[in-house]
């Protein structure tokens, strides 16, 4: 694990970008974004993110695709990913039930709860892959 943690932050909503980089970035993390699931995608193969903050309906390629080809990745696999959705999570739930997803928060997100879903997903993974 990076110190402090690198997030990359996929989402093709300028508005929850700057709130996830402003959030976050004040609460110590460093921030990476994308703006599609295409650009997300290439962004975890070049930077290998401590964790990726996932969108799922995204142009060019959706988050469902991303988290599906990262899960078949033997490096990308490695990297935690927390869905941040406005979808209901029961609708998708067969959908996300893949190792690297670590999480489903339903968008309007709570800050709080954020927060503790990163810091409790970041201890999994670093045991899992120590």
């Amino acid at each position: 694990m990076q110190t402090p943690p690198l997030i990359l932050c996929v989402d093709d909503n300028q508005t929850i970008i700057s709130f996830l980089v402003n959030y976050l970035s004040r609460n110590g993390y460093r921030i990476l974004t994308a703006f599609d699931g295409e650009e997300g995608l290439a962004k975890m193969k070049e930077f290998h993110p401590d964790l990726t903050l996932l969108d799922l309906n995204m142009p060019k390629m959706t988050g469902f695709d991303v988290a599906y080809a990262a899960h078949n990745d033997s490096e990308l696999i490695k990297i935690p990913i927390v869905i941040l959705s406005a979808l209901s999570q029961a609708h998708n739930k067969e959908r996300y039930e893949l190792k690297n997803v670590y999480d489903y928060l339903t968008k309007p997100v709570n800050p709080a709860k954020l927060l503790s879903v990163i810091e409790t997903t970041l201890k999994e993974s670093k045991r899992l892959h120590a």
